[in-house]
């Protein structure tokens, strides 16, 4: 079953969230993470133009080899469109490997979180372990925190609240141009529809409709920006003792 689609796979062949078979993939994500993370520190200047050129490129090449999957199966592709903000992070991954800038807020962020938070509310449960789309998903989501990671031990960056805005324009001019997107093609990407099975947001859709969801997914993601920059400047910037510049 290594390449069957959702449609055609038996009922009962994936896995529930938190059970034993989710906890191993989330254990040896993070694994996977630390380990990358600990090569990194250790390497020289060369090999880590290697390693965060490299990492920051697979994810994109993922993505495209998602979307040969989905044209292999006979399916519709307008479903697996890069529009997700995981898979905008693969592709600002590997913009931001090859430039630097605006897009290291983004990353920090906006995507970064959103990758552990796919890993931990995977909405991919219905494929077994060791099927494509299981692998492609948990090893994307790793390398876009590894990724994160690299940039904030290589260039020696702290994110900053005052410029919590740069994630806040990248959603300002996303979030429109998904939507109608959706609309137009009846998807969800960015969840902008309604939330997953799997997530936490569930319980606002459920208790206050479309209307309370849309509203309150978006005072999280504005919340969430400047939460994450905040406790990261009161955790990290204190212990570091000396300036840095701003992501």
């Amino acid at each position: 079953m290594f390449f069957t689609y959702e449609t055609d796979l038996p009922e009962g062949s994936g896995y529930n969230l938190f059970d034993h078979k989710h906890i191993l993939l989330i254990g040896l994500c993070f694994l996977f993470i630390l380990i990358c993370v600990l090569i990194y520190k250790k390497a020289s200047p060369e090999l880590r133009s290697v390693l965060k050129k490299s990492v920051g490129t697979v994810p994109f090449v993922l993505i495209i080899s998602r979307m040969a999957y989905v044209v292999y199966c006979n399916e519709s592709i307008i479903c697996e469109m890069p529009l997700h903000l995981c898979s905008m992070a693969g592709i600002i991954c590997l913009v931001h490997s090859l430039t630097k800038g605006f897009l290291s807020q983004v990353l920090f962020s906006l995507c970064m979180p959103g990758a552990i938070l796919a890993i931990i509310f995977p909405d991919g449960t219905m494929y077994p372990l060791l099927h494509f789309i299981t692998i492609e998903s948990y090893l994307f989501h790793s390398l876009i925190i590894a990724y994160v990671c690299f940039i904030l031990i290589e260039d020696k960056t702290v994110p900053s609240i005052k410029d919590s805005y740069k994630s806040v324009l990248f959603l300002i001019f996303t979030v429109p141009f998904v939507y109608l997107y959706n609309l137009h093609f009846h998807t969800n990407f960015m969840f902008l529809m309604g939330p997953s099975l799997g997530s936490p947001l569930k319980g606002i859709y459920d208790s206050y409709g479309y209307p309370g969801y849309l509203a309150g997914f978006g005072i999280l993601a504005l919340a969430e920006i400047f939460i994450i920059n905040l406790l990261f400047q009161m955790l990290i910037l204190r212990s570091l003792h000396r300036p840095k510049q701003p992501l």
